[in-house]
Formats: C-alpha cells, sequence, structure tokens
C-alpha cells in the first residue's frame, strides 16, 4: 500500500470535519444507525475496469528496445449519500504480463528504455465528502486536476496513478467556482514500494473560476509546493489562464510566474506562457496552433511543474517530463478527424530553448482511438522525436538523443 496518511496532525480543519461526521453518525436524536447505512448503501456504485496497454520503446541511448506487456486492474466503489456524506474507496493493481523487457523504474532493467509502469497492487483512493449547497470537502487520498492538468494532475496514462493525501475544500456559487486543497504526500506513478514513489511536504492549492459570461471565462491561481523528499521540485507559482470563444475560434492562454520555495538549493525565478488557437477548418476537420513557453532563469533552472500531467505537453515520447535548465519552447501544430467511428489525431512539435537559442528537435504524435463497443475501446498511438544536432561542448539535457514509442492498448469498463 501507498505511505500512511497524517491529515489530522498536519490540518486541524480535517480533524474538525472528521469529528462532525462522527458526532453526526451517531447522534441518536438526529437520525438511527441503521438508516444512515441504509442511505449510504442506497445509489452506491462499484464499477471495475481493465486496462491492457502493450508499449514498445527505441531510445538510441540504450542497448536494448522495450516491450512492456502490461494490465491495470481497477475496482472503485462510491457510497450513496447520508446527511451529506458519502465516501469511496478505489483499488487498483498493476501486473506485467510475459517477459519485462523493460525498465519499470524498479525490476533493475536498466539496459532497457524506461516504461513507468512498476507492478504493485495500491489503495487508490480512500476518501470521506461532504457536500451542503455551495460547499464542498474531502477528506483524504483523491484525485485532483485542476485545469488542463499543466501544473496539477493524475497522470492518468501510466497505469499507477498520481493521487494526493490531503484535505479539499471546494465552494461553487453562481459564475464563481473555487477550491483550496492542503496536501502532505503525493502518492506518484512509481508505485507503493518504490523510494520515489511518495512525496511529503506542505503543498497548497489555491484556484478560482469566473465567468465573465458563456463565452469566456478566467482563473487565477496560486501553488505552493515545498517537498521534503524532493527539495530541489519545491516552488512557489502564480498565474492567470483566460478561456474564451470569437466566433468560430476557441483562445486559450495562459501566464504565469515561478520562484523557489521551501528549501529548495537553487534561487530562481522564471515565467511560463501559452496560447492556443483552435476550431473547426472543415465539417469533419479539427485544427489547432499554439505556443508554449516554460521558461528559465539564464540557463540555471527552467519554470518546474512537478505536479503536471506532463505526458499531455511537449509531445508523447516524454523527452520534456522534467523542463530543462535552458527552458523549453514548443510551437505546434494539430490536426482531428474521424473516420467513422474513429478519431485521429496528429500533432507535429517544433522543440526549441528558452535560452541560449537551441533547437531541441522536432516530435511527430498520431493517435487513432476506436469505440468497440460502448464498453470497451481500442487505441493505437505513435511518437517519434527526432533530436537536433548541438555544438560539441553544449550541454543536452538528455535531450540530444532520438527516441520512438508506440503502444497498443485496450481498456474495458464494467
Amino acid at each position: 500500500m501507498k505511505s500512511s496518511v497524517n491529515f489530522f496532525a498536519a490540518a486541524p480543519f480535517a480533524a474538525a470535519l472528521s469529528v462532525t461526521f462522527l458526532s453526526v453518525s451517531l447522534a441518536p436524536h438526529a437520525f438511527a444507525e441503521e438508516s444512515f447505512l441504509d442511505d449510504l448503501m442506497t445509489g452506491s456504485s462499484t464499477k471495475v475496469n481493465f486496462r491492457y496497454r502493450s508499449e514498445y520503446v527505441d531510445d538510441e541511448t540504450k542497448t536494448e528496445t522495450a516491450l512492456a506487456n502490461t494490465l491495470k486492474s481497477r475496482v472503485t466503489f462510491t457510497s450513496g449519500t447520508a446527511s451529506n456524506f458519502s465516501f469511496g474507496l478505489e483499488f487498483d493493481d498493476s501486473r506485467a504480463l510475459l517477459d519485462e523487457d523493460y525498465n519499470s523504474t524498479t525490476n533493475g532493467n536498466t539496459d532497457y528504455p524506461v516504461v513507468a509502469d512498476p507492478e504493485g497492487t495500491d489503495l487508490n483512493q480512500a476518501y470521506l465528502n461532504y457536500s451542503s449547497g455551495a460547499f464542498g470537502a474531502k477528506l483524504g487520498r483523491q484525485r485532483i486536476l485542476l485545469d488542463d492538468q499543466r501544473f496539477v494532475g493524475g497522470v492518468g496514462w501510466r497505469q499507477n496513478e498520481q493521487t494526493y493525501d490531503g484535505l479539499n475544500l471546494s465552494y461553487k456559487r453562481g459564475a464563481f467556482n473555487g477550491s483550496y486543497a492542503y496536501i502532505e504526500n503525493v502518492n506518484r506513478i512509481f508505485g507503493p514500494t518504490a523510494a520515489a514513489g511518495d512525496w511529503r511536504g506542505d503543498v497548497h492549492l489555491l484556484n478560482g473560476t469566473y465567468a465573465i459570461n458563456d463565452a469566456h471565462k478566467l482563473t487565477g491561481f496560486y501553488y505552493s509546493m515545498e517537498f521534503e523528499t524532493a527539495q530541489a521540485r519545491s516552488n512557489s507559482t502564480l498565474g492567470v489562464r483566460y478561456q474564451g470563444k470569437v466566433g468560430p475560434v476557441a483562445i486559450a492562454a495562459s501566464y504565469a510566474t515561478q520562484s523557489d520555495a521551501g528549501d529548495n538549493p537553487t534561487d530562481y525565478s522564471a515565467d511560463y506562457m501559452a496560447i492556443e488557437f483552435s476550431g473547426k477548418v472543415a465539417p469533419k476537420v479539427d485544427l489547432k496552433v499554439g505556443v508554449e513557453l516554460l521558461g528559465s532563469d539564464d540557463g540555471a533552472k527552467g519554470f518546474d511543474t512537478p505536479l503536471a500531467t506532463a505526458h499531455k505537453f511537449q509531445g508523447w515520447a516524454d523527452k520534456y517530463l522534467g523542463t530543462p535548465g535552458a527552458g523549453v519552447q514548443d510551437m505546434y501544430v494539430g490536426v482531428a478527424t474521424k473516420f467513422g467511428k474513429v478519431v485521429v489525431k496528429a500533432d507535429y512539435h517544433m522543440l526549441s530553448s528558452d535560452f541560449g537559442s537551441r533547437d531541441y528537435g522536432t516530435e511527430l504524435d498520431v493517435v487513432a482511438v476506436y469505440p468497440i463497443s460502448s464498453k470497451l475501446k481500442g487505441l493505437l498511438k505513435f511518437a517519434q522525436y527526432n533530436a537536433d544536432s548541438m555544438p560539441a561542448g553544449i550541454a543536452q539535457d538528455g535531450l540530444g538523443s532520438d527516441i520512438q514509442k508506440v503502444w497498443l492498448m485496450f481498456e474495458l469498463a464494467l
């Protein structure tokens, strides 16, 4: 199992919430215990999900090519609601099928490229939820996905999802939708037994969105991340995000500024900027163009997004899961269309540094998704990163090599 949590020592409000729950559930004058339990079971649901994936990786820096066949099995229980309270439990199991011809990060097969899907059984979620009118509170191990997951996400692509131990408060009224989360532990994708599987610390996530009208909304956010077990990733980020539509064109734009926090050994500041335009160019064809910049402090340190679902950004080959010291600029174009039931998407990335005017390389990503039935879908996905040649003596940050990845995946939801 993932590491134990200590919410009550770190978050007094969490303790108060639990005491309230116990008081309400035990008070005979409020309701009968049997009725309370019946209400929790009434409307409850249990879901089962299986995801098989074959992942092939050809990395020119490795002597072997990787082929990982893995199966994720998930059971999710969600209770009904009793006196505004509910709870949820979710268990995941990730298994290697056939030979382990890949580096899972825990199996010791370092001659192979990394496929970060280690074996293990996890308590993925275990939370108590309270909801009353505009207010909500969730205490425990939970999934937290903020905005487009560029700063805080679940890394759901990997077989072991990233979840969070803490308290999440939400408030929604009218045009405003806000949340605050306190996190004391990040349960990362590397599994319950890995040394890198947990990041403990003090993480505060404040996010608020105001809908100006049906076509335009603004989001402000402040994220303070101080990690005890990953001090070099500690940071403080303040930013704003706009989403809107002008005629047929959808626009998403973000700006953020970041500096070191906590016991980060590097004193730095860096900026983040992104803008994307998208829309239909034909009845069955969508087009997007955009640029994303993770800036650098004179090459010493790049803008960091340690809790992001980084696989979604700057190419599926995962060359940029961590920002290079010189930063990274991604200019990209994407197209999506549909052939019968099959949805096909392709993205092309041109990647360079923020500091030093270096060309990193280019990447082509293609995916096809086929809904075989209402419960079963198949996916075929491809990524090819081609590195540009760099002058001798220039630090390459691991970006100077080519890599190719191919995935075949089937997902069954019951």
